[in-house]
């Protein structure tokens, strides 16, 4: 499959992915459950297997392609992978509207931890917000992510 078929099959599953944590975000709100206590996981199977799912994933430069919502993607760390790296991630429909994303956990081949911020500021109202990645292989070798 190539990388193009590959980040538009992502994009797919990461909308319905944003989707549903917007849903669980909307469900605890309406339970009263405060914000800095929220945590939320999702699985999807993707019909890609774990090798390819990472070779997609990894490269912290292309999640536009595949993220609804983003216009631009600048690696703004002098590393582009690993504990450290860092990309700052402009939205669609505004000009200076940014999130920043910084690594904090990199496991080659599985999954990465993600801390969203911007510049050195927690994004409001959590007290800590990360995006936390893992890719497992299923028994019909496909990727749990």
């Amino acid at each position: 499959m190539t990388l193009l078929c590959e980040t538009k099959l992502l994009r797919r599953i990461i909308l319905t992915i944003a989707l549903r944590i917007l849903l669980c975000f909307l469900i605890l709100a309406f339970n009263s459950i405060p914000v800095n206590a929220m945590c939320v996981s999702v699985q999807f199977e993707l019909d890609l297997t774990p090798d390819q799912t990472w070779n997609v994933m990894r490269d912290l430069s292309i999640s536009d392609k595949y993220l609804p919502g983003e216009r631009q993607v600048d690696i703004v760390s002098s590393n582009k992978s690993g504990v450290g790296a860092h990309r700052r991630i402009y939205r669609k429909n505004s000009v200076n509207d940014y999130v920043d994303e910084t690594v904090v956990e990199w496991i080659e081949g599985e999954g990465f931890t993600l801390k969203l911020h911007k510049d050195e500021t927690v994004l409001p109202p959590f007290e800590r917000a990360e995006f936390k990645f893992t890719i497992r292989k299923t028994l019909s070798s496909r990727s749990l992510v």
